[in-house]
């Protein structure tokens, strides 16, 4: 074979690569959110297939070995406390009582933090500009068509007929969550002005459409993102003591609120506490349960066969405890908290756009808007991926500062 023909072929091989990747993002990233309001099946369907352009575009790549995960990353501690997790609700599924129920959820969750996995170890170390922008251009589109589609239709129309309940709502808190990767995308090309437009047309999304708990987690992440612009390590380190303190002490709280709240408070508020109260009774109902929890997907099955009440708490706290115990719940609190910390650690302004990405989830999932459900996961899953592209555009050094050198002795000076 001639010499010129091989870097010919490498250089084919490198624009099939990046073709097969742009094409796999812009399905995760473009396609997906937008489709979102419409089908629900559009988010399980189109995600595995562009994680497979994103794997087939690393296997073309002429540089594949450069991109498989290094030992480090294998064994780093976020990864290493995510398969705690997964190990310990595998290992739960021994007791449920729902086993081939809570089996085939069980790997239809693995199987999609897999995907996710496998494609974020397959990017490229260095994220172009090109794959940069299609983040905020897809929620761009999927917040002007949520807008379009809220006004459009009457509210007794807005669940549109799909046979998998999918909601425009739901499509409105999935551009609550996947707008911070697309601001930190706008924001390492110092785009300012068009992260502005991009977060008032998220807002004005879910408020058009009215999901208070979306509503209620993008402020709450916007006021951790003003806070850790100018320290982002200090601000991680708050964050875990609030987050991993709400997670492993929600039980102790429940009592507490029993015991100083019950039959002290307004009707109207005596509602919005009677879930949390009724764990309190399950808490002390259960006994060594609490060590153990009752299973992956007890809460789900238990809901849906009338075996726990229609007012159980629908909050993630409550999901974990009465699912996996105190074992699950020191595993989260563990994975949270690690995430957390490893996001303070990011460069400036990557760091500030991720801890409020992480927050925006964890409020969405401590209010019970969204837990564990299998869509959700893949929408976590996303914005990690998002994260990542990211990351992976953010300079890596700082430009040196030139010097100045004196005049050599005869030398003309310009």
């Amino acid at each position: 074979m001639p010499a010129t023909a091989r870097p010919q072929q490498a250089d084919f091989a490198a624009e099939a690569a990046q073709l097969m990747l742009r094409l796999g993002l812009a399905i995760i990233l473009i396609v997906v959110p937008t489709g979102a309001i419409y089908s629900r099946r559009l988010l399980f369907t189109l995600v595995p297939v562009g994680v497979a352009m994103i794997l087939l575009g690393a296997l073309l790549a002429p540089g594949r070995h450069a991109l498989l995960p290094s030992r480090q990353v294998m064994f780093s501690p976020v990864v290493q406390a995510l398969v705690l997790l997964l190990a310990w609700a595998a290992f739960s599924l021994v007791w449920t009582p729902f086993q081939g129920l809570a089996l085939e959820r069980y790997g239809k969750t693995a199987a999609t933090v897999a995907l996710a996995v496998a494609a974020i170890f397959m990017l490229p170390g260095r994220t172009r500009t090109s794959n940069l922008n299609l983040m905020p251009i897809g929620v761009g589109i999927a917040a002007l068509a949520t807008i379009a589609v809220a006004i459009a239709l009457p509210p007794e129309l807005r669940e549109l007929p799909d046979p998998e309940g999918t909601s425009i709502e739901r499509a409105a808190l999935g551009l609550v969550v996947l707008v911070w990767p697309a601001l930190g995308a706008l924001a390492v090309r110092e785009r300012w002005a068009s992260a502005g437009a991009l977060a008032v047309a998220t807002a004005g999304a879910a408020t058009v459409v009215w999901v208070p708990a979306a509503l209620t987690a993008m402020v709450v992440s916007a006021l951790v993102f003003s806070i850790g612009s100018s320290n982002p390590r200090r601000v991680s380190k708050m964050l875990v003591v609030i987050c991993a303190g709400l997670i492993v002490l929600a039980p102790a709280l429940a009592l507490l609120a029993q015991h100083f709240l019950a039959g002290r408070l307004p009707p109207a508020v005596a509602v919005w506490a009677q879930p949390y109260f009724l764990w309190a009774e399950l808490i002390r109902m259960e006994g060594w349960r609490v060590l153990t929890g009752h299973g992956f997907d007890m809460t789900v099955r238990g809901l849906a066969s009338g075996y726990l009440p229609a007012f159980t708490p629908r909050s993630l706290l409550f999901e974990v405890w009465y699912d996996l115990g105190i074992v699950g719940a020191i595993a989260t609190a563990l994975f949270v908290s690690l995430g957390l910390l490893a996001a303070g650690r990011l460069p400036v302004p990557a760091a500030s756009f991720m801890l409020a990405g992480i927050v925006c989830i964890l409020v969405v999932a401590f209010s019970g808007l969204a837990t564990m459900q299998i869509w959700w996961i893949t929408l976590i899953c996303i914005s990690t991926i998002s994260f990542t592209c990211v990351i992976n555009a953010h300079p890596r050094t700082a430009r040196p500062a030139a010097r100045v050198m004196p005049d050599a002795p005869g030398r003309l000076r310009v």
